[in-house]
């Protein structure tokens, strides 16, 4: 996916969200966005493992209250 989206356009953004449930209290919250945006992470370093730049890639947090497990999105744009 990154490929076809580098061959599209080569100054493409990836917005890279952990995304955690939001449900729970304040503190777990904040512990399920930590495990999450430690994923989010290696899916920013995968990506840069294909050859797109750090300044490219940008890291996010959100909770969803619409999941019940963690997840890692990836944006183009």
């Amino acid at each position: 996916a990154v490929h076809a989206a580098e061959a599209r356009n080569a100054a493409v953004q990836y917005d890279v969200f952990a995304v955690v449930p939001a449900t729970g209290t304040p503190a777990q919250q904040v512990q399920a966005a930590g495990v999450a945006q430690q994923d989010a992470v290696g899916v920013m370093k995968s990506i840069m493992a294909l050859g797109v730049p750090a300044e490219r890639i940008h890291l996010g947090v959100r909770a969803d209250p619409a999941i019940s497990v963690n997840q890692v999105r990836v944006y183009v744009r």
